[in-house]
C-alpha cells in the first residue's frame, strides 16, 4: 500500500492538470484510508466533494475517514449537512442513514437515532442491507430498554423485518437493479456518445447484483429472526408490568418455534410470569414441562426450586416435600440448595415430623458449617426438640444457641421458650427471676427512650433555625429590592449611591441568612448522629449490665414510675419473691 501511495503522489506532482487527476486523487485517498492514514485521506476526499461524479463516493468515504481518525462529531456533521440538501437520491440517503444511525447510538443521541430509524423504516425498499437495519433497530431498542423507555424500545423492535420480509425486499432490490441496467442499455442505444459512462454504470450494477445475490443466498439460510426479538418484546412487557402481554409473547415463541434455540428461555419466562400472576397450577405445570424437556437446562436449578416453592406457598406440603427432595437429589450443585434444605426442615416442623425436621437441620449444619442460614437452622432444630417433647434436650440446644448468638434474631424467643420449659418443670422461682430481669431491662430502656426524645427535641431546633434563616434572608432580599426599585423610580439612574445602598441591603440580607443556616444545618446533622450513636452504645451497655448483674443487687431498685419486682432464683438460695416497697 505504501508503494501505491508513493506512485499516486508522484503522479499528482508530475501531472497537476491531467484529465485523470480526479480519478488519481480518489485512488490516492482510498489508498491512504486503507493503509491506515485517515488523516491524510480526509483533505483528499474533501477536495473531490464539488465534483458531481465523485461527490457521493467521496462523501461516504470521507465520513469513514473521520470516524477512523476519531472525529465522530465531524462525521455526524457531514452527514447531517448532506441530508439537509434537497432532491437527494433515495439510495444515497439510506446509505447515509445506515452510517449515521450507529454514530448517533455511539454519541448517545437516542432521539435522533430513533428519528433516523423511522425514516429508514419508511423507505425500507432503498435500504441496501436489511439485516444490518434489523441489527441497528434491535441495538437501539435494547439501549432504550436499559433506560426504561419501554414504549420507544417496543417501537424499535416492531420495525424489525422477519425472514420472509427480508428475502422479499432483497429480491425486489435485485429486480430494481436489473430494470436500471435495462434502462441504461436503452440510453446507450439512443445516444452512443454516453456509452462509456453508462457501460461503466452497468458494470457497477452487475457487480452489485452479484453481491445482492450472495446476500440473498445468505438470507435464505438465516435462523428465524423473530424468536430472539420476541424474547426482548416479552421482557419489555414484563418490565412495564404488562404480564399478560408478556405471557402471550412467550406462548407465541413456543407455539410457532417449538424447536428454536430460544424455546427454553421462553418456557422459563412463562414459568416466572405465571408465578408473578399467581396462577399456581399453570406455573407448576410449566415447571414440570420445563424439567421434562430440559432436565439439565440453563434454568433447571431455578425451576426445580420454584416448583417446590409454589407448592409450599399453596400449603401443599406433601408436594412441596416431594419437589424439594427431588431437587436435592437431582440437582446437587443447585445454588439454592442451602435454602432448600432449611425450607424442607421448616415444612417437616410445620407438619409435626419433628425427627425428620431435626435430621434436615442437622444435615444443613453439617453441609454448610458457615452457611447464611446456620443461625435459623440451629434454632429451628431446638424448637423441633421442644415440640417433639424433648424438653431437656431443647433447653440445652436453646442455651447453646443463646451462648453462640446472644443478640441473634431468635434470642428473645429463645429466652421465652426457656421460661416455658422452666414453667412446665415447675421452676417458678427461676421463671419469675427471669421476668424480673426482663422488666428491669425494659424499664431502663424506656427511661433511655424518654431521655433520647428530650435530647432530639433540643437538637431539632437547629434544623428549624437552618430552615427559617434563609427565609428571613429572602424576606430581607425582597424588601431591599422593593426599596431599590422605589429609589430607581423616584430619582432615576442619576443617583447611583442610593441604588447601591438598596442593593447592598439585598446582598447583606441574603448573606446573613446563609451565614446562619449553613452552620445550623452542619451542627444539626453532627449532633443528631452523635446522639444516635451514643444511645445505641448505652443500649448495648444496659444489655451487658443486666446480663452480668447478680439478682440480689436488684432488690428495691426503682426506675421511673414503675414498681419493680426484684428477686433471687432458687439456685441463688432463695425461695420467695417479694415486691419492692416504695
Amino acid at each position: 500500500m505504501a508503494n501505491a501511495i508513493a506512485v499516486l503522489n508522484r503522479y499528482t506532482q508530475l501531472f497537476p492538470k491531467s484529465p485523470r487527476l480526479a480519478q488519481v486523487t480518489f485512488s490516492l485517498a482510498q489508498a491512504n484510508l486503507l493503509g491506515g492514514h485517515p488523516a491524510d485521506a480526509i483533505p483528499l476526499f474533501t477536495s473531490l466533494l464539488p465534483l458531481p461524479d465523485y461527490h457521493i463516493k467521496s462523501l461516504l468515504l470521507l465520513v469513514e475517514a473521520n470516524v477512523r481518525a476519531n472525529k465522530s462529531a465531524e462525521a455526524i456533521s457531514l452527514l447531517e449537512n448532506e441530508r439537509a440538501q434537497p432532491n437527494l437520491d433515495p439510495d444515497f440517503l439510506e446509505k447515509m442513514n445506515m452510517r449515521l444511525l450507529p454514530l448517533y447510538l455511539d454519541a448517545g443521541s437516542n432521539e435522533k437515532a430513533v428519528s433516523v430509524l423511522q425514516q429508514m423504516d419508511a423507505n425500507i425498499l432503498h435500504v441496501a442491507d436489511v439485516t444490518a437495519f434489523n441489527a441497528l433497530a434491535v441495538k437501539l431498542g435494547d439501549l432504550l430498554l436499559t433506560k426504561n423507555d419501554i414504549s420507544s424500545a417496543l417501537a424499535c423492535y416492531r420495525r424489525v423485518r422477519d425472514n420472509e420480509q427480508i428475502i422479499a425486499l432483497q429480491k425486489q432490490q435485485i429486480e430494481n437493479l436489473k430494470q436500471q441496467r435495462v434502462a441504461n442499455l436503452a440510453r446507450i442505444q439512443a445516444n452512443p456518445l454516453n456509452s462509456n459512462q453508462l457501460q461503466q454504470d452497468n458494470n457497477d450494477i452487475d457487480a452489485q447484483i452479484a453481491k445482492d445475490q450472495e446476500i440473498l443466498t445468505k438470507y435464505q439460510t438465516l435462523p428465524p429472526v423473530l424468536p430472539p426479538l420476541f424474547l426482548r418484546v416479552a421482557r419489555a412487557y414484563s418490565m412495564s408490568g404488562s404480564r399478560w402481554e408478556s405471557a402471550t409473547v412467550y406462548h407465541e415463541i413456543l407455539r410457532r418455534y417449538p424447536q428454536c434455540a430460544e424455546a427454553e428461555a421462553a418456557l422459563y419466562g412463562s414459568v416466572v410470569i405465571f408465578d408473578q400472576l399467581k396462577r399456581i397450577d399453570r406455573a407448576q405445570g410449566l415447571c414440570q414441562t420445563y424439567l421434562t424437556q430440559y432436565p439439565k437446562g440453563h434454568y433447571a436449578d431455578s425451576v426445580g426450586f420454584l416448583r417446590g416453592a409454589l407448592a409450599y406457598d399453596a400449603q401443599d406440603y406433601d408436594k412441596a416435600t416431594e419437589y424439594f427432595e427431588d431437587s436435592l437429589k437431582n440437582q446437587p450443585t443447585n445454588p439454592r440448595r442451602e435454602q432448600t434444605e432449611v425450607i424442607l426442615g421448616d415444612i417437616q416442623l410445620q407438619t409435626g415430623k419433628f425427627d425428620d425436621a431435626i435430621a434436615s437441620y442437622q444435615k444443613y449444619e453439617k453441609e454448610f458449617p458457615q452457611g447464611q442460614l446456620l443461625e435459623k437452622a440451629q434454632y429451628r432444630s431446638a424448637l423441633a426438640l421442644l415440640f417433639g417433647g424433648k424438653a431437656d434436650d431443647a433447653a440445652t440446644a436453646i442455651n447453646a444457641y443463646l451462648q453462640k448468638y446472644p443478640k441473634g434474631d431468635y434470642a428473645a424467643d429463645g429466652e421465652y421458650r426457656l421460661d416455658v420449659i422452666k414453667f412446665a418443670g415447675k421452676q417458678y422461682d427461676q421463671v419469675i427471676a427471669d421476668c424480673v430481669v426482663w422488666q428491669q431491662k425494659q424499664g431502663m430502656i424506656g427511661e433511655l427512650s424518654k431521655e433520647n426524645s428530650k435530647l432530639q427535641t433540643w437538637i431539632s431546633y437547629l434544623s428549624v433555625i437552618g430552615v427559617c434563616s434563609p427565609m428571613i434572608g429572602l424576606l430581607g432580599t425582597v424588601t431591599g429590592m422593593i426599596r431599590a426599585f422605589a429609589t430607581l423610580g423616584a430619582s432615576g439612574i442619576g443617583d447611583p449611591s442610593s441604588l447601591s445602598s438598596a442593593i447592598g441591603e439585598v446582598l447583606v440580607a441574603t448573606a446573613s441568612g446563609l451565614f446562619i443556616a449553613i452552620p445550623a444545618f452542619m451542627a444539626f446533622y453532627f449532633l443528631r448522629n452523635r446522639a444516635t450513636a451514643a444511645m445505641h452504645h448505652i443500649q448495648d451497655v444496659i444489655a451487658s449490665l443486666f446480663r452480668k448483674m447478680p439478682y440480689e443487687s436488684m432488690a428495691g431498685v426503682h426506675i421511673g414510675d414503675d414498681v419493680i419486682f426484684a428477686a433471687q432464683p432458687s439456685w441463688l438460695q432463695t425461695a420467695s419473691v417479694t415486691p419492692a416497697t416504695e
